[in-house]
């Protein structure tokens, strides 16, 4: 195991002018890529060493989470990849930082500490995460990420494997990882934080209007962390031109973060 700094993704506001349920399956470990740089991605301030710059899909899974708060672990060969990102904030100073990886037979604890700034910060949007790399796999065992300064869990993807890109359709807390339509049926997969881990969906014809009734999908996990899931629907309207998921919100059951996917069926 060798230890890889907090770093902190900084992205200058002056710089965005320029740039413009289910069945669940054990998604597979992506195939071996070369080491990139990720278009969005700063290079470390730091230091460089030979894990400053991540592999590709570490790379990926940065850039497109990174405007969230989440823990998530890639492995990349011979070696596991501990990544966490704390979202978007509005100045620097914000440090993420494991300071220990404690495993056993059947659990990998990894602690990690969260300094925000102290006093004056410069006002630029910022991003910060960090990567810790642990020689070996997980294999089976159990793996939590824990806050040492406050004492809890950190939210965690459970159910998806390795780094996997989102589709442009995909909101903030319900990111869809792969969409397949065809004559007699539909497949949607992704991953969601949701209330008791319950997706909705229901099918909607080419002006809007919903067909039929609102069924669910349950993720692999809810109330906070990150759950995978798999909906496969072979029973399609005729009129169909939609698939709509949205999450239910946990106080009035309202919808909220609707994700709209089209397909044509001929």
């Amino acid at each position: 195991m060798k230890k890889v700094g907090a770093v902190i993704l900084v992205l200058f506001l002056t710089m965005a002018l320029f740039a413009g349920c289910g069945k669940q399956e054990e998604a597979k470990n992506p195939d071996p890529t070369p080491i990139v740089d990720v278009p969005g991605i700063d290079e470390p301030t730091d230091d460089l060493d030979e894990h400053e710059i991540y592999p590709a899909p570490v790379m990926q899974w940065i850039e497109q989470t990174k405007d969230v708060f989440m823990a998530h672990y890639i492995e990349y060969g011979d070696q596991t990849f501990f990544v966490i990102t704390w979202g978007e904030k509005t100045s620097g100073g914000y440090v993420i930082e494991i300071v220990d990886i404690k495993e056993t037979d059947e659990e990998i604890t990894i602690e990690v500490s969260f300094t925000e700034p102290d006093g004056l910060a410069a006002t630029v949007m910022t991003y910060p995460y960090t990567v810790e790399v642990m020689d070996g796999k997980v294999d089976d065992r159990l793996v939590n990420f824990v806050d040492v300064d406050n004492q809890q869990f950190i939210y965690r993807v459970y159910g998806l494997y390795g780094s996997h890109p989102f589709l442009k359709e995909s909101s903030t807390n319900l990111r869809i990882v792969e969409w397949i339509t065809d004559p007699t049926l539909v497949q949607v997969s992704g991953i969601a934080r949701a209330f008791e881990a319950n997706i909705n969906w229901v099918f909607a014809d080419i002006d809007g209007n919903e067909l039929g009734s609102i069924g669910y999908v349950t993720a692999a996990a809810g109330n906070g962390d990150w759950g995978y899931f798999q909906l496969t629907l072979d029973e399609i309207p005729e009129k169909a031109e939609y698939l709509v998921l949205f999450l239910p919100n946990m106080e009035d059951g309202s919808r909220f973060e609707e994700v709209w996917l089209q397909f044509h069926l001929k």
